[in-house]
């Protein structure tokens, strides 16, 4: 038994010799250390060369190093310093901890972080993001599973769930870039632009009236006087429902022929068909009794202008013999004869 520093320069091979007191300095020690005592501080072992243990090392205190290699698992209860030097972790089985962490610098992960929770007040920021197979975030987008939704709950209670149809298309939603105005409905372009629209609304409409008489001759086209009215729309996108009663007919024999325009353009007549004529309607007197009545006859069409200009619609007439009396009969000169009235109505539908 020794109680003075021992200094050995050789290897000491002694199971018998108890030392209980001083400083052991030596090149390595070999063994497992088990029945190694008395060690009350870190000072008690030292070297002043790299060490390496061949067996775990268990420290129940603090351990302050200035730098510590390890090629196992180092467990801790806790870990002080911002490990700015830490080098050397190869998986997330090299650090680990059975308690609550609290990491008070920034946590930067190249690979898969697997958690069961974790609570964050600062900015986590990860390349991608698993929620089992029920999500996956990452630089494309929020990724939602096959057959679940997005679920939005209200300010206190209740919730939406959004949620895909069962299919192999694809589709994207764009939606637009304002929150349109009270009573308007989202309708989709048919390839997924979404916008605002009003639902089937009268904006405004506009009528022309004729009950005096108007005749003409002409074997062509020619404007009926009095029968033409104008609307403007408010919007590209809105509609002119245009509707007409008009009544006139020719002398016996002859067909008198009818087509509305806007503008200058025909509107909603029938196809090119020969030598045969495009118009809306037609109407022959034929007989004696033809002389004394006049059919009224109707024409309605919704037109897209697609403009905000000005739209001018308009009836023409035309007579293939006689004289066509418009507002009237054949027979115009007689008590039994009639004296009508025609009317040109616009109606601008939004959307």
């Amino acid at each position: 038994m020794a109680n003075a520093l021992t200094k050995v320069t050789g290897n000491v091979i002694d199971s018998t010799t108890n030392i209980t007191a001083g400083i052991i300095t030596a090149t390595s020690f070999v063994g497992s250390g088990a029945n190694l005592t008395g060690v009350a501080s870190t000072d008690n072992i030292r070297t002043n060369t790299n060490a390496t243990f061949l067996q775990n090392i268990n420290v129940t205190g603090i351990v302050t190093t200035a730098g510590v290699n390890a090629s196992g698992v180092i467990t801790a209860t806790s870990f002080s310093g911002s490990g700015a030097n830490l080098t050397g972790v190869a998986s997330t089985d090299n650090i680990r901890t059975n308690t609550n962490a609290t990491f008070l610098q920034n946590i930067n992960v190249t690979g898969i972080v697997t958690a069961s929770g974790a609570n964050v007040s600062g900015v986590s920021t990860f390349t991608t993001v698993k929620v089992g197979t029920a999500a996956t975030i990452d630089s494309s987008g929020v990724q939602v599973g096959a057959g679940k939704s997005i679920r939005l709950y209200g300010a206190t209670s209740g919730f939406s769930d959004i949620i895909a149809a069962a299919g192999s298309a694809s589709t994207i939603f764009t939606l637009p870039a304002n929150g349109g105005t009270a009573g308007q409905f989202l309708q989709t372009d048919g390839s997924g632009a979404l916008s605002f629209a009003s639902a089937g609304k009268i904006l405004q409409v506009v009528q022309t009236s004729k009950s005096n008489v108007f005749t003409t001759q002409s074997t062509t086209f020619v404007d009926v006087t009095g029968m033409s009215a104008s609307i403007t729309p408010a919007s590209a996108s809105n509609k002119i429902l245009v509707m007409a009663m008009f009544m006139g007919i020719t002398d016996s024999s002859y067909v008198a022929n009818y087509k509305m325009l806007v503008g200058s353009s025909d509107l909603f007549v029938g196809d090119t068909d020969g030598n045969r004529t495009r118009a809306n309607a037609a109407i022959q007197a034929s007989g004696a009794q033809m002389d004394y009545i006049n059919p009224t006859m109707p024409f309605i069409y919704l037109h897209s202008p697609a403009s905000i200009s000005t739209q001018t619609y308009k009836l023409q007439a035309k007579v293939n013999g006689g004289t066509l009396r418009f507002n009237s009969t054949s027979a115009h000169n007689t008590a039994t004869a009639i004296s009508g009235s025609s009317s040109i109505v616009l109606m601008e539908v939004a959307g």
